[in-house]
């Protein structure tokens, strides 16, 4: 979604569970354009900045793109419901809430990450199956 006023994209997985009380918060200033609770992370984020985590209850994981400070902001939310893995190559940064996305291509695993997938059958969050990819750990931005 793009917020026409900054020009800020986000792109999320997850819900926010305040967010009709975040809506009557950030005040009937805002030109709403529909209900989701996107829309009133997106212009919570215009309002408060990478602040706009204080305010956020829900399980969640999203990227923002900040046009005006030309960046990009990761969060995910406090209990880490919501995954957010990365990878930076020479395309560019690449992330997604499901590692089997940006696993393309990617031959390096370790030995202790195939034991933990064969022990579990599923991989730790510090120790991926695929080297090159990174997760965002839970409540951080």
């Amino acid at each position: 979604m793009m917020d026409p006023a900054t020009g800020n994209v986000i792109v999320v997985n997850g819900e926010i569970y305040n967010h009709r009380a975040l809506r009557a918060k950030l005040g009937p200033d805002v030109d709403w354009k529909g209900t989701s609770d996107t829309e009133t992370l997106l212009q919570g984020y215009a309002r408060w900045g990478h602040d706009v985590l204080d305010h956020l209850k829900g399980m969640f994981a999203f990227v923002i793109h900040d046009a005006a400070r030309e960046e990009l902001f990761f969060a995910r939310d406090r209990l880490g419901i919501k995954p957010l893995y990365y990878t930076m190559d020479a395309g560019g940064i690449r992330a997604a809430s499901e590692v089997r996305v940006l696993a393309d291509g990617f031959r390096e695993s370790t030995a202790k990450a195939i034991s933990g997938y064969l022990q579990w059958g599923a991989c730790p969050e510090g120790n991926l199956l695929y080297s090159d990819l990174r997760v965002l750990p839970p409540g951080m931005p």
